[in-house]
């Protein structure tokens, strides 16, 4: 006797699943078996990754197209810092936390000229070759000395490092250490092994440097690179997953383009059906060519010597009898080439996770909303690699140079305010702007961000900072202008976006009556 909700069979005998294709070995899945990497394999696999994308970036337009157009719209000019203290939580005024503000960004102004240990280059330099590191080699490697120079304001300097030359060293394979990394029992990045190679035998006779990832509570290496897997200890270029796309048509844009020229150059290939040799005048010789012959009879080839005839582009040549010339004609491109094109662009374009107009720039077939959601497609990009940027590096150089500030008494705390390392991360606090994006139309766009404003759903620190500007400053700089026209008597002519319309409806009214008369 069964009771109400007794079950019937137990959990072990459950009816059989359909059998899934994915994990099976049939039809085109027979001879896919993928095969795990060892820590060597993946080490020299990432190494030749590496190599081969540095390689495409500097000899391939698609793969320079592409980070070339995340670099300049990411950083650009760089991204500059907006402080923003939360001075009800700091136990200080409004006005206490706006002059730390503006004097905590003049602190910052003065280091990003001084930042660069080589004395080469701004922080913003710093920003771009960061960003192209992660993009081509898949991580930055920066090292964070301090060394205080006479002249500089503050002793903290960063020093770049080529991702290559983070490596293990020979006979510490296996252990802790993972591809130059040496973790520590819960898996953290402790040292980093980073090689000095002899200016004599690079590679060869390679010293490598012990750097500890942290001095105290200050980074002192910033190994920054985009996690795409579980325990991944080193980073992989964007372009890896199209790379064998951009080496392929690369090589088929040359063959084509050679295809061209041979086609160009009318090449003619000579049918012997007589015996005979060609007349010399006709003949190059080792070089030697029409009357440059010398002595040699004119119907007899010196013995040793291949006859090559030459065509220059619009001569004419004449050859012996029985000589049949044919034209060789190439024909290539095939009709579906352009199509054939554009697939394999949009493929490699997804594959790095921008849209196909910006890999190619190429707009032509676009009208203004297709534009507007590539270009939106690409930000989403765009802003992901800039705010990995912001957290990974600018924000935490930002709260060292705040930290080293704050110890020099340049930048002096209001009594009563909470000390700054209680609260550390309150008087770091900061936003970052990047290059603006621009607008598709302007008219359209300007009045969306209007009507967002005054709607509550965006704020004017939002709005500026879109287009890579502070709102205090376009505020103050509005505030400046309008009290120099009060000076000089000038009522500026604003409109709003109605008003802007119901003009442009009476330009249009007027023309049209002045058509009809």
């Amino acid at each position: 006797m069964r009771f109400p909700g007794q079950s019937i069979r137990s959990r072990a005998a459950r009816q059989p699943l359909v059998s899934r294709q994915a994990g099976s070995h049939r039809g085109v899945l027979s001879g896919y078996g993928p095969m795990r990497a060892s820590d060597i394999r993946e080490d020299m696999e990432r190494r030749l990754a590496q190599t081969r994308a540095e390689d495409l970036v500097a000899n391939d337009w698609a793969a320079s197209s592409v980070v070339d157009s995340i670099t300049v719209s990411a950083v650009g000019c760089g991204l500059q810092p907006q402080a923003a203290l939360p001075y009800a939580l700091l136990g200080i005024t409004e006005d206490e936390a706006t002059a730390i503000e503006e004097s905590m960004e003049w602190v910052w102004a003065r280091w990003c000229r001084e930042c660069d240990w080589s004395a080469r280059l701004h922080f913003e330099d710093m920003q771009l070759l960061g960003l192209r590191s992660v993009l081509v080699h898949g991580e930055l490697l920066h090292l964070a000395i301090m060394e205080k120079d006479a002249t500089s304001l503050l002793a903290l300097q960063i020093q770049n490092i080529h991702p290559h030359r983070l490596g293990t060293p020979p006979g510490m394979t296996g252990g802790d250490i993972r591809d130059g990394v040496e973790l520590d029992e819960r898996g953290r990045p402790c040292f980093y092994h980073i090689s000095d190679p002899s200016p004599y035998m690079p590679g060869l006779h390679e010293r490598f440097v012990r750097q500890p990832a942290r001095v105290a509570h200050r980074q002192a290496v910033f190994h920054c690179f985009r996690p795409l897997f579980d325990e991944q200890v080193r980073g992989r270029s964007l372009l890896e997953p199209g790379m064998k796309l951009f080496r392929q048509l690369d090589d088929a844009l040359d063959y084509e383009l050679v295809a061209q020229i041979v086609t160009a150059a009318f090449p003619l290939f000579i049918e012997r059906t007589m015996g005979g040799t060609p007349a010399v005048n006709n003949l190059r010789l080792g070089g030697l060519a029409g009357g440059g012959a010398g002595n040699i009879e004119p119907n007899a080839a010196p013995q040793g010597f291949k006859p090559d005839y030459g065509v220059e582009p619009g001569g004419v040549m004449f050859g012996q009898m029985g000589d049949r010339p044919h034209v060789l004609q190439s024909n290539r491109p095939g009709g579906n080439f352009n199509a054939f094109l554009e697939l394999v662009l949009r493929a490699m374009s997804a594959s790095t996770g921008m849209p196909y107009e910006v890999l190619t720039k190429d707009f032509s077939k676009t009208n203004y909303s297709s534009a507007r959601a590539a270009l939106l497609e690409a930000w989403r990009t765009i802003l992901y690699y800039r705010d990995f940027l912001t957290r990974h590096y600018c924000q935490p150089l930002w709260a060292m140079v705040w930290e080293e500030a704050w110890l020099r008494n340049l930048l002096p705390i209001p009594p009563g305010a909470r000390d700054f390392y209680e609260a550390q991360h309150l008087w770091t606090a900061a936003s970052w702007m990047g290059p603006a994006r621009g607008y598709i139309d302007p008219v359209k766009e300007v009045e969306s961000n209007l009507a967002a404003i005054g709607g509550l759903l965006r704020t004017q620190a939002e709005t500026h900072a879109e287009q890579g500007r502070d709102w205090r400053d376009s505020i103050r700089q509005s505030a400046r202008e309008a009290r120099f026209m009060q000076r000089e008597g000038v009522t500026p002519a604003l409109t709003t976006g109605k008003k802007t319309e119901e003009r442009d409806d009476a330009q249009d009214a007027t023309a049209s009556d002045q058509k009809a008369s």
